[in-house]
């Protein structure tokens, strides 16, 4: 950055605040050539400018460069999307590193002119953390025991036997007179049929019992997953191919052909190598083979040199600037310098004057009696002096500094 300038609109202060008014301010920036400057910068020189002047908001301070562009937003919608504006770069740059791939893939075979590619990325910036446990059966070779217990017990119990009935589980009865009583094992009369000469037996059978209770080792998996913010949902490529023109008949552009299904095949599979192309994850590609509408130099013909308006207002620049010198030398030529000698012969002649005047002055002074008359020279002397008295303090300053001949 070359320089800034700063302009304040501070309002008066009222006693009314419904009247009241907050300040603003624009800032005018002056880059370097080739130079930009990013979001934080453009927000560090907002903040800064905010911060210096009392109840001055950020969003009342606009930042301008010296074309005019502003490059401060007032409202970001970005914020209130929730997005971050290193994401959003970190989005153009994807797409404009997928159309670089793309154009400088398919420029040697179509020519830089002759394809034009956008790509849009859909970007996932979301952070998740997935924490899963799995649990399967294991198969018999690589069953593993963790612990075995077994149990095995064995009893004897006594249990009834005979023919069922109402006395088969009772004592016997005491004997009695044939006559009187009836035989024991007799059925009596009356009694059910089964009932007589019921018979008591005992049988021991033995119960055994036995538990066997085993630990398998259970296969588990846990799985940690952290997915990385930037990965890229889905690619949406649309690329457009010029057709082919034909040579060139009379300085006029040859006729356009379409690309033939071959040609359009390779180009489509060159692209989608370009750009990563997956199935599953959606992405889609579209290749057009359409013309180009013709450019500016197709449209209109190139003018001659001298009908070129540029290469005109250049010449005429020129030929203002050549008059002008042209002009200052002949009034150098004809006028100044004829001058300047004028007054450097005037200058020298009066030099020779003098120093002619002051040898005479000198000779009179130092020789009197030489030449004229003694009166005369003494009359010029007077003369000289009156007419130009430095020549003779000049003589009598010699004299005095001991500078006088002998």
């Amino acid at each position: 950055m070359s320089g800034a300038r700063i302009h304040l609109a501070i309002p008066k202060q009222t006693a009314f605040l419904r009247d009241e008014q907050k300040p603003s301010a624009s800032v005018l920036v002056s880059l370097r050539p080739g130079r930009v400057l990013d979001a934080a910068q453009v927000a560090g020189i907002v903040h800064l400018v905010s911060s210096s002047v009392p109840q001055l908001a950020p969003a009342d301070v606009s930042v301008i460069d010296q074309d005019g562009n502003l490059i401060s937003q007032q409202s970001d919608p970005t914020k209130n999307a929730g997005l971050d504006p290193s994401q959003i770069k970190f989005v153009h740059e994807l797409e404009a590193s997928y159309v670089k791939r793309i154009e400088s893939l398919l420029a040697p075979i179509v020519g830089p002119a002759n394809v034009r590619a956008q790509v849009a990325a859909d970007v996932d910036f979301s952070q998740t953390e997935q924490v899963a446990e799995t649990y399967k059966p294991n198969n018999a070779p690589e069953t593993a025991i963790r612990s075995q217990q077994t149990a095995e017990s064995s009893s004897t119990t006594a249990n009834a036997i005979g023919v069922p009935g109402a006395l088969t589980n009772q004592p016997p009865v005491p004997a009695t007179a044939p006559i009187t009583t009836p035989p024991a094992g007799a059925r009596p009369t009356g009694a059910p049929p089964g009932t007589a000469n019921a018979s008591i037996g005992y049988n021991a059978p033995v119960n055994f019992n036995k538990n066997s209770t085993i630990n398998y080792e259970v296969d588990k998996t846990v799985l940690h997953t952290k997915g990385v913010p930037g990965t890229i949902r889905r690619l949406s490529v649309g690329v457009v191919v010029n057709q082919k023109k034909g040579p060139e008949k009379d300085g006029k552009p040859g006729k356009s052909t379409p690309l033939t299904d071959t040609e359009l095949k390779q180009i489509t599979a060159l692209a989608r190598e370009a750009v990563g192309f997956s199935q599953e994850r959606g992405d889609s590609l579209n290749v057009a083979n359409v013309a180009f509408a013709p450019t500016e130099k197709e449209i209109v013909p190139e003018l001659p040199l001298w009908k070129n308006p540029e290469v005109v207002s250049f010449a005429g620049e020129g030929l203002k600037y050549l008059i002008f010198a042209v002009v200052v030398y002949l009034l150098w030529a004809k006028i100044f310098r004829a001058l300047f000698e004028m007054f450097a012969s005037a200058a020298k002649r009066m030099e020779i004057e003098h120093a002619t005047q002051a040898e005479r002055a000198q000779d009179a002074l130092l020789h009197p009696h030489q030449g004229p008359s003694y009166d005369a020279k003494l009359q010029q002397a007077r003369d000289l002096a009156k007419q130009d008295p430095k020549i003779v303090a000049n003589v009598i300053k010699e004299w005095v500094g001991g500078n006088e001949p002998r």
